[in-house]
């Protein structure tokens, strides 16, 4: 989920490597806002978002556990031979 880094601008490959190359850090880049409020809102916004998917991603595996929780509980049908 890229939404974390916000105020970083994500390289490309070639990005990344002609940054390597640039010894007087001029390539530096961040993600501008137009206010520090605007700023706050997209890293508030971001951090609500990084939080629900967490939430998400918690439930569904409670859900996957408790589903196999209730497979193993279940008493496995015997064969009965006549």
């Amino acid at each position: 989920m890229n939404e974390t880094f916000r105020l970083f601008v994500l390289p490309s490959f070639l990005e990344g490597f002609g940054r390597a190359l640039d010894i007087g850090a001029t390539a530096g880049g961040y993600n501008n806002s137009r206010s520090p409020r605007e700023a706050d809102f997209a890293a508030i916004q971001s951090d609500w978002q990084a939080l629900g998917f967490d939430m998400w991603k918690a439930i569904e595996q409670e859900e996957k556990h408790q589903n196999d929780k209730q497979k193993q509980a279940r008493p496995a049908k015997s064969k009965q031979h006549r």
